[in-house]
């Protein structure tokens, strides 16, 4: 085939030669011979060139895979509508404004995420850029991780740290459309950390060095004096360490929460601890050493359709001070009980519990209760799926406004409420999620 290509190409080229003036056949040989060691060459070119396709991801990859760049991304559109009591009169509200009900459509995420190894197959990085609810683009994953062997691993960067389970499983993995209101009290968030990790068949371990929950410790040096966060959960230091056993299945089955009528069982148990420090220095903003410990346990089976999550939580924070007012010793709680089945081939029913417990020194009502239910509807697993669920908050939760325990509290982006102090508050959520 090659040598009938390259007469073909000859020939052609040839033709106006003949015209002018004959051709040998010895020029014609010579110049076959030197069109045959052109396509050997650059055959062999291509096959020790870079290649491209997809694999769970679209990629660019050297011939020996040493250096890979695989580039994915998703969208989640929402629609949200808010119910509460006509009389409710919390955020601006009271009978005749309105506040009883709000509704709007909001791009809730868009990622554009940037994984890989570079050099070698043992060095890899991530970086992902996210626009949340409409705002700006910002970089929110961005690590380094180097696989020392015998599954012990570095990583260093900008990271979850290994704290809450429905924190550290994906954006896009969620069973409602978004995380949970227990979750987003004691998020840990992201941080910039460093981090030795082991993983296993049946056991996965970490242990991160960090600038706190959420990166409030975070520091800016120049040649004036350094700035810091102005959270009153600025940290100095943390240290934060989790391990998870997994007594049947995979680790990629376990990211989510669904699973087939036909896909055999997986289960976890898992555990972790944060800690975290502000020194009265003058590099603190306030006056107090403030020392935050949070734990929690959690447990996680799927297979056959069925899926089941539990998660507790808890914060202990102590203060000392000049004053009395600024000695504070808290105790705050979280629980969460989610349970899904697949009804049909493509598509669960699901349910999720959560209650809070609030230490009583805060002087607002010590315990909150949620309710969600929903359906997903899965075009493509979780690659393409549509959400519909429903959240009902069955306390007053205004006394959660403005509350900071870890994570970021009430934010109606994200949640659907915001806090009501009379009557049910109530908040329906739709979102398509496509992923690429």
């Amino acid at each position: 085939m090659k040598n009938a290509f390259a007469l073909i190409v000859v020939a052609g080229l040839a033709l106006p030669a003949v015209a002018a003036e004959p051709v040998s056949r010895d020029e014609v040989r010579s110049m076959v011979s030197e069109m045959m060691a052109d396509a050997e060459t650059r055959s062999s070119l291509l096959q020790g060139g870079a290649t491209a396709g997809y694999d769970k991801n679209f990629f660019l990859a050297s011939a020996d895979n040493k250096y890979r760049l695989n580039v994915s991304g998703f969208t989640q559109f929402r629609y949200t509508a808010r119910f509460a009591d006509n009389d409710n009169t919390l955020n601006g509200g009271g009978a005749g404004t309105g506040s009883d009900f709000g509704h709007g459509f909001n791009i809730r995420r868009t990622a554009i995420a940037f994984t890989g190894n570079a050099g070698s197959e043992s060095l890899k990085y991530s970086v992902r850029i996210i626009s949340k609810n409409g705002d700006a683009v910002v970089m929110d994953d961005a690590f380094v991780a180097y696989e020392l062997g015998g599954g012990w691993g570095l990583k260093a960067g900008q990271y979850k740290v290994g704290f809450l389970k429905e924190e550290l499983n994906s954006d896009v993995n969620t069973m409602a459309a978004d995380r949970g209101i227990v979750n987003s009290f004691f998020s840990q968030g992201r941080s910039q950390a460093v981090s030795l990790y082991y993983l296993s068949d049946n056991f996965d371990g970490s242990f991160d060095f960090s600038d706190g929950a959420r990166g409030e410790g975070r520091k800016t040096f120049g040649s004036g004096s350094d700035t810091v966060s102005t959270s009153a959960l600025a940290a100095d230091w943390a240290l934060t360490g989790r391990g998870e056993f997994r007594f049947a299945g995979t680790r990629a089955q376990l990211r989510d929460y669904t699973s087939r009528q036909d896909e055999k069982y997986a289960g976890n148990i898992g555990a972790a601890f944060h800690v975290q420090g502000q020194a009265n220095n003058a590099q603190a903003i306030t006056a107090t050493d403030t020392t935050l410990l949070g734990y929690t346990v959690d447990a996680q089976i799927e297979g056959g359709g069925f899926g089941a999550f539990l998660a507790f939580v808890g914060t202990h924070t102590e203060s000392s001070g000049a004053t009395t007012t600024d000695k504070i010793k808290r105790d705050d709680f979280g629980f969460v009980a989610q349970g899904n089945y697949r009804v049909l081939p493509d598509a669960d029913l699901f349910a999720k519990y959560e209650l809070m417990m609030l230490d009583g020194d805060r002087n607002i009502q010590k315990n909150y209760q949620f309710v969600t239910v929903g359906a997903n509807h899965y075009f493509a697993g979780n690659a393409a799926k549509l959400t519909v669920d429903c959240v009902f908050g069955l306390n007053h939760s205004d006394g959660l406004v403005g509350t900071t325990l870890i994570g970021g509290g009430f934010d109606g982006n994200t949640l659907g409420l915001t806090g009501a102090n009379k009557g049910a508050e109530i908040a329906l959520r739709a979102q398509l999620q496509v992923m690429f």
